[in-house]
């Protein structure tokens, strides 16, 4: 995994010196370590390497995927606080109502505007669609011409929030 990791990062610097349009993304699930009777600890320092070579990369969005929520919160909301750049537009603080990451991020791409979210899938929380549909609000109340979301679902659940989009 970590020999494809330092091949990737190679990679894009490559491209990104040669051409400044390019724009890196996932879709997330990319710290899956934590499960499987795996040790918490060796899982954590792999995460964290992963996080600084998606940095490195200068990634513009990472969506929180399932199985990225088995490091915890705390790791998560740490990582983010370092520049990593996270997102979800449905993964909230169940006591404050709060985003735990930012839920959703703009990068300008020359003269376009482009707004990333990211779904967490339904098995996860099952009330999403309205969530994601008032982020894809805010996304073209600021001006985006374009918004994508980043997911690793196959329900169709871009289709369903983009049902709940306003302005």
């Amino acid at each position: 995994m970590l020999g494809g990791l330092a091949r990737r990062v190679s990679l894009v610097e490559k491209l990104g010196s040669e051409d400044r349009s390019l724009l890196v993304v996932d879709s997330g699930n990319l710290f899956t370590g934590a499960w499987a009777g795996a040790n918490q600890k060796q899982s954590h320092i792999k995460a964290r390497l992963i996080s600084r070579a998606y940095m490195r990369m200068g990634v513009a969005a990472i969506n929180v995927g399932d199985l990225d929520l088995l490091q915890g919160l705390a790791f998560l909301r740490k990582e983010a606080s370092r520049g990593l750049p996270l997102v979800s537009s449905n993964l909230v603080d169940p006591s404050t109502k709060t985003s735990i990451v930012k839920p959703y991020i703009i990068k300008k791409v020359g003269s376009i505007r482009v707004a990333f979210f990211g779904l967490l899938s339904a098995d996860i929380r099952t009330d999403i669609y309205k969530e994601a549909g008032d982020v894809c609000g805010q996304a073209a109340t600021n001006l985006c011409q374009c918004i994508l979301t980043l997911q690793l679902r196959k329900d169709g659940g871009a289709s369903k929030a983009a049902g709940f989009i306003r302005g």
